[in-house]
C-alpha cells in the first residue's frame, strides 16, 4: 500500500492500522450476524414478525440515539478513547446476548451493540486519519468501508456457526474475542494522546452551517436509502420467484467482497479527482442499477443486479464521508464531528429506507426504485456543487 510519495501509513503506525481495521470489521459483522439466528429467537421465544423487526431495528436505533454524543466525544476524551470503548461496549454486548433469554433483554443489548458500533466508527475513522497524510484521506477511508465489508462477509457465518452451537457458547466466545481485541489497542496505542478538547457545541453548529457539510451530509442519505430499500424488497422478491434463502445469502456474500475489492480504489480516486467527480459517478452507476431494479427481471438477471448494485452503492459512503471529514475540518470543527453527523445520517437514512421502501412497494413493484432513480439523479446534480 504504497504511492510514489510513499507509504501510505508509517511501519511505526500498522500496529494501530491494523486494530482499527480489525475494529471496523466487527462493528459490521455484529450488524449483519443476526440475520441468521432470527428465526432461532423467532422460534424459541415465539416472536411475530413485528418482534423480529423490532429486535432488528434496536441496533439502529442505539446506533442513531448515540451518533452524535459518540462524535462529541471525541473532541472531549480523544479518539483514541472513544474507539476503545466503544469496541469494549460491543463486547459486553455479547454477554447479554449469550445470557439473555427475554426479548427485552436481546433488544436492550442488540441497542447497545448499536451503540458501542457508533463509537467505534466516531473514534477509529478519525484515528486512521491521523495516521496517514491529508491527500490520503480518501484510500484510509476507502480501506476501512473495506474492512467494513470484510465483516459483512464473515458476520452470517458467524450467525450461522451460533444457530449450530447455540447463541449461548458462540455469543460467549465472541465476547472474549472482542475484549481481547480491544485490550490490544490499548497497549499497542500506550503512550498516544488524545486530541486536545474542543468547544464542540460550536463545532457541531459550524458544520452544519457550512454548505459543503450539508450536502456531503445528503450525499451519505442516499446511498443509505439505496441499501434500506434494497435490502428489504430484494430478498422478498427473489423468495417470491423461487430463489432459495442459501441463493440469497451467497448473492449477498459475492457483493460484500466486490465491496472490500472496490472501496480502496474509488478512495485513489478521490484523492486524484476530489468528491463532485467521483460522487456525480457513484450516484450515476447508483441510479442506473435503480432503474434496473425496477424492471421486471428474471431470477438469475436480478441476483446478477443485487450483486452490482451493492457495491455501486456503497462507493458513494467513501467520498461523502471524505468531503464532509474535510469540510468540518476546513470550519474547525471537533475529530468526530464528522462521523457524528455521517452516523445519525445513516441511521435514520436506514429506517427510512427500510420502511418507506415496503410502504412504497403497495402502490407498485417498481414505484421504491423509480424513487431511487429519481432522489441518485438529483444526487448527482447536487454532487456538482462540491468544492
Amino acid at each position: 500500500m504504497t504511492t510514489g510519495a510513499g507509504p501510505l501509513v508509517s511501519r511505526s503506525e500498522w500496529p494501530v492500522f491494523v486494530y482499527l481495521l480489525a475494529a471496523l470489521l466487527v462493528e459490521t459483522l455484529f450488524f449483519v450476524v443476526l440475520s441468521p439466528l432470527l428465526p432461532v429467537y423467532a422460534r424459541e421465544l415465539h416472536l411475530g414478525s413485528t418482534g423480529a423487526g423490532v429486535m432488528s431495528a434496536c441496533y439502529a436505533i442505539g446506533y442513531g440515539l448515540a451518533a452524535v454524543p459518540a462524535g462529541s466525544l471525541v473532541g472531549v476524551i480523544g479518539q483514541r478513547w472513544v474507539s476503545l470503548g466503544g469496541l469494549a461496549l460491543i463486547g459486553l454486548s455479547c454477554i447479554g446476548f449469550a445470557l439473555a433469554d427475554q426479548v427485552v433483554v436481546l433488544d436492550a443489548a442488540r441497542l447497545i451493540t448499536g451503540a458501542g458500533a457508533a463509537a467505534v466508527w466516531a473514534g477509529s475513522i478519525p484515528w486512521l486519519e491521523s495516521l496517514g497524510r491529508p491527500g490520503d484521506r480518501g484510500r484510509l477511508i476507502g480501506l476501512a468501508f473495506s474492512a467494513a465489508a470484510a465483516g459483512a462477509c464473515v458476520g452470517p457465518a458467524v450467525g450461522a456457526v451460533a444457530t449450530l452451537t447455540g447463541p449461548r457458547p458462540a455469543f460467549l466466545g465472541l465476547s472474549v474475542l472482542i475484549l481481547a481485541l480491544s485490550a490490544v489497542g490499548l497497549v499497542v496505542s500506550a503512550g498516544r494522546q488524545p486530541p486536545a478538547p474542543r468547544r464542540v457545541p460550536r463545532a457541531v453548529r459550524a458544520a452544519l452551517r457550512y454548505p459543503g457539510a450539508r450536502t456531503a451530509v445528503a450525499m451519505v442519505v442516499l446511498p443509505t436509502l439505496g441499501f434500506g430499500v434494497t435490502g428489504v424488497l430484494l430478498p422478498l422478491r427473489l423468495h417470491g420467484l423461487g430463489v432459495a434463502e442459501v441463493g440469497i445469502a451467497a448473492a449477498y456474500l459475492l457483493a460484500a467482497v466486490l465491496e472490500v475489492i472496490v472501496n480502496p480504489g474509488v478512495g485513489r480516486w478521490f484523492d486524484r479527482r476530489g468528491g463532485a467527480h467521483v460522487l456525480r459517478a457513484t450516484l450515476g452507476g447508483s441510479a442506473a442499477c435503480a432503474a434496473a431494479l425496477a424492471l421486471p427481471l428474471p431470477a438469475s438477471a436480478l441476483l446478477a443486479v443485487l450483486v452490482v448494485s451493492f457495491p455501486v452503492f456503497g462507493a458513494s459512503w467513501v467520498p461523502a464521508l471524505a468531503h464532509l471529514s474535510a469540510s468540518v475540518e476546513r470550519e474547525g470543527g471537533a475529530a468526530g464531528v464528522a462521523l457524528g453527523l455521517f452516523n445519525i445520517s445513516w441511521a435514520v437514512s436506514q429506517v427510512v429506507g427500510a420502511v418507506g421502501g415496503a410502504e412504497l412497494s403497495h402502490l407498485g413493484a417498481a414505484v421504491p426504485f423509480l424513487v431511487l432513480v429519481v432522489l441518485f439523479g438529483a444526487g448527482v446534480r447536487a454532487a456538482s456543487t462540491l468544492a
